[in-house]
């Protein structure tokens, strides 16, 4: 599942694994393999690969997750004269993803796979890259896509963008963190949660903020509801594996 991490290691790109041993204060770490997150997105994490890259601060989060509410990909941004639809449209091109997060570390491993020869830039944020493709300095930004879509929305010319049909990840579940060890509140909040996803009303609430123009600014998202996104609200679930979607 997409953690939803204090906002704090949000911001910062801090990594983020379970654990459930402890060590002395200075005590040397033994090397290990489990599953964390960089900025809310989960991979695997090798201890000893990451320190290779630098100092490695760890967040340890007992936690439980509710249903799955809503369900992103990585996908790619760009103006619609480029014609850039699919992940090999993106050959030979200047791409540019936001630095720390999985986004661009997909895509870098895409343009290995594939030898696509891209040229690949790092942004400090999000409004940097998108400025990248709104001035030119690149011809795709890639990222969630539901974050696309809100940088679109809120552009000068929202028609003058398009965002790629082909998703360069699998889909990523969102899901509300609760305490753990308490299942008999996770089942409530659960059934109550499931019963707004198969109602009338789950999908009315979907349409409202995601397909229609969001007041004050009247901003318009035009993110209508995936078929991924469709089968969870029909069949609601907690797993945290992007598989399972």
């Amino acid at each position: 599942m997409r953690l939803p991490l204090i906002a704090a290691m949000m911001a910062a790109g801090i990594l983020a694994a379970p654990a459930g041993a402890s060590l002395k204060t200075g005590a040397k770490a033994p090397d290990f393999t489990t599953r964390g997150a960089v900025a809310g997105k989960p991979f695997q994490v090798h201890l000893a690969q990451q320190l290779k890259k630098g100092p490695v601060v760890l967040y340890f989060f007992p936690a439980a997750f509710t249903n799955t509410h809503f369900l992103t990909a990585t996908r790619f941004v760009a103006k619609k004269d480029k014609g850039l639809t699919k992940t090999d449209d993106l050959k030979g091109r200047t791409v540019v993803s936001t630095s720390g997060t999985t986004n661009i570390r997909q895509i870098n491993e895409i343009n290995t796979a594939r030898g696509l020869g891209m040229r690949i830039l790092p942004a400090k944020d999000h409004a940097e890259a998108f400025l990248m493709v709104e001035t030119g300095r690149a011809d795709a930004f890639v990222m969630d896509d539901v974050l696309l879509a809100a940088l679109v929305a809120g552009s000068k010319t929202p028609d003058a963008y398009a965002i790629s049909s082909e998703a360069q990840s699998r889909p990523e579940p969102y899901g509300i963190m609760l305490r753990k060890d308490d299942p008999a509140f996770k089942a409530v909040v659960d059934a109550a949660t499931a019963a707004l996803y198969r109602s009338p009303e789950g999908r009315a609430l979907y349409e409202k903020w995601f397909t229609q123009p969001i007041p004050p600014r009247g901003i318009n998202l035009k993110l209508p509801m995936s078929e991924a996104m469709q089968k969870v609200f029909a069949n609601p679930s907690d797993s945290p594996d992007p598989a399972a979607y």
